[in-house]
């Protein structure tokens, strides 16, 4: 099985029914979203810096937008999917959201990437909601092979 159909039916039993597999290519990665996200949430922790996320990203050549219902549980589905992914043999799968993270959650977001969601979102989904400041909707990219 491919990462690509695995991701789709781990996600799947996860309960979830969006699920975009596209290239890591055409995530939208910009300067301005890491800073941004540093700016609002007032931490100083730093991000990767975009040359090194998009270097990352390029390691990779697909991955999966997963869009989730519930913010509360998001975070912990995302992972599940990614020890899934990994059990199933497909190693590099690594899990990136921007949904709230519970207690002893490690998980790295989308802006710490650089990743644009919304305009990557976007670019594939007509009608897309576009979230209001201080919003963290339950979507999430798992990076595959």
């Amino acid at each position: 099985m491919k990462a690509q159909d695995a991701v789709v039916a781990v996600a799947k039993q996860q309960g979830f029914d969006e699920v975009l597999v596209i290239y890591t290519s055409k995530l939208d990665v910009r300067e301005w979203v890491a800073l941004r996200s540093q700016w609002i949430q007032g931490t100083t922790a730093e991000p990767l810096n975009v040359e090194r996320a998009r270097s990352i990203l390029k390691e990779y050549g697909q991955c999966a937008i997963i869009l989730g219902k519930d913010p509360v549980t998001f975070a912990e589905q995302m992972l599940a999917i990614e020890k899934e992914l990994r059990s199933g043999g497909f190693y590099k799968a690594w899990a990136i959201t921007n949904a709230p993270l519970g207690k002893n959650m490690k998980m790295p977001c989308n802006e710490w990437f650089h990743i644009d969601i919304v305009a990557t979102l976007a670019k594939y989904k007509k009608n897309l909601q576009i979230p209001m400041p201080g919003d963290y909707p339950p979507w999430g990219i798992m990076l595959l092979e």
